[in-house]
């Protein structure tokens, strides 16, 4: 585990060009007439093609943290970059795929124009091998998790954690480099979130999308991710950076290894100590 200082950083792996850098990080909301500091000096670096997750106790900041990564409102100091581009530049060039909590699916169009909506009205027009990620086949992916039989049918006939499904394939349909995912399985019952995980570290596991992946579950984050980043508790900041280095590709036998346990064990600590703080 690595405690990180205002000014440290949280080091993506030597040698690897960031997508994503976070520098000195600050943002504050007015709430009920009060100042509210959700995020302190934030430094963060993020490699291509690393799945990241972010967990932390509610109100740190996770979700402000992801809407200033992706672009979706502004920080009151420091800076976002995403390779050489702002956030905002990235938005408009479609590089970021959102995952919200609630699948927010167009009710009046069937599966498989909600997964090719965003596709359809704009790709990422990013330069450079490296940079790039292509799409997926829409069929292939509705195949991927299941939903092939029901790509001409509308959401309201789809059950919650179908819905979610097709939010998670209309993400990576769209080939942007980045995913930004906000407690996308939170609303499942645990069955179907286990099974989810799967789903989606099988799709990942075919592009190697660089992922951030908020979530509370300790156990789904040392699960999905190459690394864990454990947010404080307010003013939100980068308390530890864990490395989970479970082989890959990862199998639910894992997750009654020794090794998966003290995995989990460490980030629960680190969460500890990071309330203290």
């Amino acid at each position: 585990m690595t405690a990180i200082g205002s000014t440290e950083l949280t080091t993506a792996e030597p040698g690897v060009a960031p997508d994503v850098v976070v520098r000195n990080l600050s943002k504050c909301f007015f709430h009920n007439d009060q100042l509210v500091e959700a995020l302190r000096n934030v430094n963060l670096d993020i490699a291509g093609g690393e799945f990241v997750s972010v967990i932390g106790p509610s109100g740190c900041g996770k979700s402000t943290l992801l809407r200033l990564i992706g672009g979706l409102m502004d920080a009151d100091s420091g800076e976002v970059r995403v390779g050489s581009r702002t956030p905002q530049q990235m938005r408009e060039q479609k590089a970021f795929g959102f995952v919200p909590q609630t699948p927010s699916l167009l009710p009046w169009l069937t599966v498989m124009r909600n997964v090719t909506l965003l596709r359809d009205t704009g790709r990422w027009h990013g330069r450079g091998s490296s940079q790039v990620k292509s799409s997926r086949d829409p069929g292939l992916l509705l195949e991927d998790v299941g939903l092939s039989a029901f790509a001409n049918s509308y959401p309201k006939t789809l059950s919650g954690g179908m819905q979610q499904r097709v939010s998670l394939v209309r993400a990576f349909a769209l080939g942007a480099p980045i995913l930004l995912m906000d407690e996308p399985f939170a609303a499942l019952d645990e069955i179907t979130r286990n099974a989810m995980r799967y789903q989606l570290l099988d799709i990942w596991g075919a592009t190697r999308t660089t992922v951030i992946f908020v979530t509370h579950s300790i156990h789904e984050a040392v699960m999905l991710s190459d690394r864990v980043i454990t947010m404080a508790a307010r003013p939100g900041r980068v308390a530890a950076s864990e490395t989970i280095n479970l082989p890959r590709p990862r199998t639910e036998e894992m997750e009654f290894t020794p090794e998966f346990t003290e995995l989990a064990h460490t980030v629960r600590r680190s969460l500890r100590e990071g309330w203290g703080k």
